[in-house]
């Protein structure tokens, strides 16, 4: 038997997609939510699918996710890029990424692409990226304007 988090049932694990992120190797919604949460994420509109998404992969609703992007005027936290808020906008400008401490889960500001996958490949370490700014001090860097 496994438990839902969604629907808050006991279910047989048959009714559970297999996962190797949880101990019990089963995922933590069963089938019949998983489908329903899909079947909201995937909508038509664009915004309304981000929204969702914002929502459930970082509990952040979508006026706290504006207001970050209005604090941060529009632009990553890091490397100052203008960003957008979702894909329907009709923009080359990148998508705001929620970056968030994979410890503890908190969100901690809207990055690009670009910034938010460096912090990933540097494993959010500050010994890392501080190495690497010493690297780049003693064999020369790209002045970025």
């Amino acid at each position: 038997m496994c438990y839902c988090s969604d629907c808050k049932t006991n279910k047989d694990s048959n009714n559970f997609h297999k996962s190797k992120r949880t101990k019990s190797g089963f995922s933590n919604i069963c089938k019949t939510c998983s489908a329903i949460r899909k079947s909201k994420y995937n909508s038509e509109n664009p915004m309304k699918r981000r929204q969702l998404h914002i929502q459930y992969e970082f509990g952040l609703s979508w006026d706290l996710y504006e207001y970050k992007f209005e604090s941060q005027h529009g632009c990553c936290a890091i490397c100052k890029t203008p960003l957008r808020l979702h894909k329907g906008i009709d923009s080359d400008l990148p998508v705001a990424c929620v970056d968030h401490n994979h410890s503890t889960g908190e969100v901690r500001g809207l990055l690009c692409t670009d910034c938010n996958l460096g912090l990933g490949k540097f494993k959010d370490s500050l010994d890392y990226i501080n190495s690497a700014s010493e690297y780049l001090t003693q064999y020369g860097s790209i002045k970025v304007s």
